[in-house]
């Protein structure tokens, strides 16, 4: 739910790739979790241009957002912007 909120809200999988960490499904979101509590699952990652990781390059987005407990929607968009 959170990888896929931060690819439809900064441009699409053709200009942004969210942090691999957000792909770690099996990890449960790895160093990308930050927080599990009751309003739910707070993920915090980078992200950028397709294959920006793999390069090496800059990341060009921060995104923090909160799923609810059941996995189903965003409650909460703490930042989406430049990296801090």
């Amino acid at each position: 739910m959170a990888r896929n909120w931060a690819v439809n809200n900064n441009g699409g999988l053709s200009v942004y790739r969210p942090a691999a960490c957000m792909f770690n499904t099996s990890d449960g979101g790895g160093s990308c979790l930050i927080q599990t509590n009751n309003p739910g699952y707070t993920f915090r990652f980078l992200g950028g241009a397709p294959g920006w990781q793999q390069e090496g390059l800059r990341p060009t987005t921060e995104t923090e957002v909160t799923v609810s407990p059941d996995g189903r929607t965003i409650t909460n968009v703490g930042y989406n912007g430049t990296p801090r």
